[in-house]
């Protein structure tokens, strides 16, 4: 499966409610979270130059978790 990740300097998430988001951090930790609460809880303590996201999808999240 190959995953597309978006940089959030590039492009931030959709902000709607219940739009789930996989998020890939700098050092590779991978969460799952609401793109609503990524945008008000993480992009102010982040830097976003080094931060990826994807839809999140069970099948990426499975992929992803092997």
């Amino acid at each position: 499966m190959n995953i597309e990740w978006t940089l959030c300097s590039e492009r931030m998430p959709p902000d709607k409610p219940g739009n789930p988001i996989i998020v890939k951090f700098q050092n590779g930790k991978l969460v799952k979270m609401s793109a609503r609460w990524f945008l008000n809880a993480v992009v102010n303590r982040t830097n976003i130059d080094v931060v990826e996201w994807t839809p999140y999808t069970p099948e990426k999240w499975k992929e992803l978790n092997k």
